[in-house]
């Protein structure tokens, strides 16, 4: 993703999930929330059904974004990414599961 956006327009967002335990994790959902922090909530923009993973196996997932008006015209929005967004994949390590995008909001 760029470093600002404008509101009203589609963005493309290509993510790659990878499992970085020692274990096999089942089918997941990823999802992307647009908020003001960097805390998972706000906005639900998308969601996107995950297949299970492999020990060290990734996936690359593709899709368009289109953001909500959320966030205030010229102050920096935050887009939070998180794997095993329903947190149905039994998991030593949770805190890899988050990655936040911040991106000025233009217009």
């Amino acid at each position: 993703m760029a470093s600002s956006y404008e509101l009203g327009y589609t963005y493309n967002v290509s993510v790659t999930v990878r499992n970085e335990g020692t274990a096999s994790a089942g089918p997941s959902t990823l999802k992307v929330y647009q908020n003001t922090t960097s805390t998972p909530g706000g906005a639900l923009l998308h969601e996107q059904a995950v297949g299970a993973l492999a020990p060290g196996q990734s996936t690359n997932i593709s899709f368009t974004l289109r953001p909500g008006s959320t966030c205030s015209i010229h102050v920096y929005c935050k887009f939070i990414f998180v794997a095993d967004g329903d947190n149905v994949v039994v998991e030593s390590d949770e805190s890899d599961n988050i990655y936040v995008k911040s991106m000025l909001r233009a217009r």
